[in-house]
């Protein structure tokens, strides 16, 4: 295939009586055999053209360029600008293309110009799918409601009956009613630098993918009769995170993709596989191993997690004290949750507690219905509705339910296997079997799990969203802890439901308790685990591939790669690394250390049963960096942190201001703690699978298979950091047989001291 390179050689002016854009730069490209196309197919396929431009707003003549080969020069100001593009063919790919663009004087001007491309497409309609990773999905064509944080659906009309989603004013939209649309975007405010849609009408996708070497504008503008739509990227040349020196020049180099699609999902999937492939690769620098972690967030989650008056541990960092919400959160950020971890791997005094905090919280929280509450504290329950927590009837979020019964479930396998608290397994047991009924009867009467419950009458208040998600894992693992069949049926029906009506559809939403119906990753991954345990315990391929689905939806909020934090900064200091950071949602515009509130051990399953090694990749960008965002005796992130502490943000956006990127360390965040520790006790520190052969590493080790034989595997692991590690290694030579739950016990150990290594050798299980 040729690839042609067109330049300017003339222009025609035209006058316009509004003040606009003045471009003055216009061009249009070839790239494949001869024809009278002046376009790339792949712009082509999509109804698509590429301009290059420069414009300033204090002009009022428009500049369109003719287009010929050759170079191309233009005068403005009395000075000369020159345009060069440049398309490669992408090697084994004829569906990607890549593209470099260059603006440039002929002479140093210090302007301030802005410069950049347009990719503009015909055929558009209002009904395509935008998508910019963690930012904008499906264009956030969402109803608008106005409302500052903590964002909730308080409208009585909203109320009680079938909604689609609300988003919060401020999150970037299109326009979901007539009139003009358009929505900006930083470069940084994306999880990875690609925007992309998809259109129904031509059953295609689209996708570009940016090199991050400025932090370029991102402006997607929509005509009145969403006919036809353009995509913006520029840049003024002043510094900015990703390149701190000032230049007249403007340059930038993307891929761009096309695929058949019949779906939204079809592009994310389609991202997934491509999404680090214009990126630098990502480092891997060790801080604190995994059992050097647990052991600091135990410890401080003794000292500082415990409420001796309420006797239970609580999810609050020191900035809440005092507040409504100060005591039990149940679910979504570690109520009834870290009880699993502390069960399986903590102390005494831990494994007593928890035993304490299960008891109080199932003896106070639980509604008539069977559902529960969501806030207790001092003896009060509270409301879920952060903006009016006082106001009766109160309201429960449903993932909370859902949350809290999955792991209650976990909690209660362990008690059961271990022999030990049967007073209180006998206690628990009914309590959590009236929650699995309670779920079950809210979807009989509703065909839904909404967002909103009230407990105590099991009346759905605030409908739609994907907040329920986590109810599916729940409910399905109660029907193998029950053996009870209608768990199944409902968890299986409210899989299809949440696929068809949302995942398909390229978002879920709804999650979290404080973003309203924004599309979030929290009810992603919550849909991961229940596809994962439905085809753990089913059996049924149609799962698998919905774990796909939702895990690929899942990574578009993951960062895919180390932006470059300012020096000075926080995460500037000690050199963090960037790639793994999860979004929340598309309102909360910052990274997170971990996901909100999994471990991510469905990635591990999901390879398991896929033998696709991005889902290793992927777990291995989570786990591994999570651990180097907590403050230790020997590193203290902030002059008010304490060892164990570590805060929910991972800025790499300006959505806090500039001197915030990198920072904004305010607190600690309990629900990252308790994430950690769910980390390092349910996945391996190393994995390795003796069919293929091949080893992954998640903690903060280093290790490679040194011999395999029928006998066994030999590795050789080094600790590399400061502290002493005790390796949990998973030996996986049967991946048709599930994982299920409560893996830890299984796990071989292998104790290192600081700065050790040592060749191991393992028998293969039979």
């Amino acid at each position: 295939m040729k690839c042609k390179t067109y330049l300017l050689s003339g222009f025609y002016n035209r006058s316009k009586r509004l003040t606009i854009h003045l471009l003055v730069a216009l061009l249009f490209f070839s790239c494949g055999t001869e024809n009278s196309s002046n376009k790339p197919e792949i712009l082509t396929a999509v109804f698509g053209k590429l301009q290059p431009f420069i414009h300033t707003d204090t002009l009022s003549n428009v500049s369109y360029f003719k287009v010929n080969q050759g170079k191309g020069e233009l005068k403005l100001n009395d000075v000369k600008w020159q345009c060069s593009v440049n398309f490669k063919e992408v090697e084994g790919n004829e569906k990607a293309m890549d593209a470099e663009i260059r603006i440039f004087p002929n002479e140093n001007i210090n302007s301030e110009l802005e410069k950049g491309i347009e990719l503009s497409f015909d055929k558009w309609s209002k009904e395509n799918y935008v998508f910019i990773p963690a930012s904008v999905y499906n264009g956030n064509r969402f109803k608008v409601v106005q409302m500052n944080w903590p964002t909730v659906v308080v409208d009585e009309a909203d109320r009680y009956h079938d909604i689609s989603p609300r988003i919060a004013h401020y999150v970037p939209h299109l326009n979901i009613d007539e009139g003009p649309s358009k929505l900006t975007r930083k470069l940084n405010d994306a999880s990875t630098p690609a925007i992309g849609f998809y259109s129904p009408e031509l059953q295609k996708s689209f996708l570009i993918l940016i090199k991050p070497t400025r932090n370029f504008n991102i402006e997607i503008r929509e005509n009145n009769d969403r006919s036809r739509a353009s995509i913006i990227l520029s840049a003024n040349g002043q510094p900015d995170v990703f390149n701190n020196k000032q230049s007249d020049a403007f340059s930038i180099n993307f891929r761009m993709f096309e695929f058949n699609a019949k779906a939204p999902i079809d592009l994310l999937t389609s991202y997934f596989q491509v999404r680090k492939s214009m990126l630098d690769p990502n480092e891997f620098v060790p801080a604190v191993p995994f059992s050097k972690m647990f052991e600091i967030q135990e410890a401080l989650h003794n000292s500082e997690r415990w409420n001796d008056k309420m006797q239970c541990y609580i999810q609050s960092g020191n900035h809440e004290t005092g507040k409504w919400y100060s005591g039990v959160q149940l679910g979504w950020i570690g109520g009834l949750m870290e009880q699993q971890i502390l069960l399986t791997a903590g102390n005494k005094l831990s494994q007593e507690r928890s035993i304490l905090t299960m008891e109080n919280i199932l003896n106070n929280m639980q509604g008539e219905s069977g559902l529960m509450y969501g806030m207790y504290k001092d003896g009060k329950l509270y409301s879920d509705d952060y903006r009016n927590p006082y106001k009766e009837p109160f309201i429960g979020l449903t993932r909370k339910n859902g949350d809290a019964l999955y792991f209650l479930l976990q909690e209660l396998m362990l008690l059961k296997k271990n022999g030990t608290y049967k007073n209180s397994l006998t206690a628990f047991e009914p309590k959590a079997q009236k929650l699995a009924d309670g779920l079950v009867k809210l979807w009989e009467q509703y065909g839904q799990f909404g967002q909103y419950v009230e407990p105590e009458t099991g009346t759905l208040v605030v409908y739609g969203s994907t907040s329920g998600a986590s109810s599916i894992s729940a409910l399905a693992l109660a029907s193998e802890y029950f053996n009870q069949n209608k768990y199944l049926k409902t968890a299986e029906a409210a899989a299809e439901f949440y696929y068809n009506r949302d995942l398909k559809n390229g978002y879920t939403t709804g999650g979290p308790g404080e973003a309203m119906q924004c599309p979030d990753s929290e009810s992603a991954f919550a849909l991961l685990e229940g596809f994962m345990a439905l085809y753990d315990l089913t059996g049924n391929k149609k799962y698998l591939m919905m774990a796909e689905h939702a895990a690929a939806y899942f990574a578009t909020y993951t960062t895919s790669y180390d932006f470059p934090f300012p020096e000075n900064s926080p995460m500037g200091i000690i050199n963090a690394k960037a790639t793994g950071s999860v979004w929340a949602n598309a309102q909360n515009k910052h990274g997170a250390p971990v996901i909100c509130n999994y471990s991510g051990d469905a990635l591990l399953k999901l390879y398991r049963a896929t033998n696709n090694p991005l889902y290793l990749e992927l777990l291995k960008d989570i786990t591994y960096n999570s651990m180097q965002y907590v403050s230790t005796e020997e590193k203290l992130l902030a002059p008010h942190f304490k060892p164990g502490y570590v805060c929910e943000r991972v800025n790499i956006s300006n959505w806090e201001g500039e001197n915030n990127v990198g920072g904004n360390l305010y607190d600690t965040s309990p629900w990252v703690e308790v994430a950690l520790m769910q980390i390092t006790v349910q996945v391996p520190s190393i994995y390795i699978d003796t069919e293929e052969p091949s080893l992954t590493v998640f903690d903060n080790l280093e290790a490679n298979i040194e011999k395999v034989d029928k006998e066994g595997v030999s590795i050789r692991v080094k600790n590399p950091t400061e502290y002493n590690a005790i390796c949990t290694v998973l030996m996986d030579s049967d991946k048709n047989k599930a994982m299920g739950w409560n893996n830890y016990a299984d796990f071989e150990k292998v104790e290192l001291e600081a700065n050790e290594e040592k060749v191991v050798t393992f028998k293969i299980k039979i």
